[in-house]
């Protein structure tokens, strides 16, 4: 519902879609609400897992799914939306004592053992 309201009121304008099929079968708002939930609910990182998961566990709740492909490309094209969302969640969620000119999201943790064996050879 969140994602939906957000893509109606801003989101939409980072990656609307100009074209004669402007109304596809499946929304950029399922792709993006898939892509959060099965990535933060079920840590699947790959966009491959992501989308195998949504058509194998729920099929009912998708059946416009659309094929691996589909999903990657119009999720690629969705960078924008996913910019301005993450924008617009730190800024409402932020703590009281955060620098506002400073924001640092990590989306890949660094292997610190990796690197510690690297550097004693």
């Amino acid at each position: 519902m969140y994602v939906c309201e957000q893509y109606d009121v801003s989101l939409c304008n980072y990656c609307q879609r100009y074209s004669n099929n402007s109304v596809p079968v499946f929304f950029y708002q399922e792709i993006l609400t898939i892509y959060l939930f099965v990535g933060s609910e079920q840590h699947y990182t790959k966009i491959k897992e992501i989308h195998h998961f949504a058509k194998d566990y729920r099929p009912d709740w998708f059946p416009d799914m659309i094929s691996y492909q589909t999903f990657k490309y119009r999720l690629n094209r969705m960078v924008g939306a996913v910019t301005e969302l993450s924008m617009q969640l730190l800024c409402s969620h932020k703590p009281e004592d955060c620098d506002e000119d400073t924001l640092l999201v990590d989306s890949l943790p660094i292997m610190r053992q990796e690197q510690n064996r690297k550097s004693r050879r």
